[in-house]
């Protein structure tokens, strides 16, 4: 979404959010919700290589 944590919360509330994933639980298994606000966008993503997903462990 590339927002920041202000206003992903002024535009997203937890009543939403919970909507949201109630429905998609239904459909597919419980979601667990993760937000990142260190995200990169770039005007031109074929002039730039960066490591895409990394894997994390938990």
């Amino acid at each position: 979404m590339n927002d920041t944590e202000e206003g992903m919360r002024r535009h997203w509330n937890d009543k939403r959010w919970e909507h949201m994933e109630r429905y998609i639980g239904r459909i597919f298994t419980p979601l667990q919700r993760i937000c990142a606000f260190n995200t990169y966008q770039f005007k031109d993503y074929n002039a730039y290589k960066t490591n895409g997903f990394l894997s994390v462990s938990p």
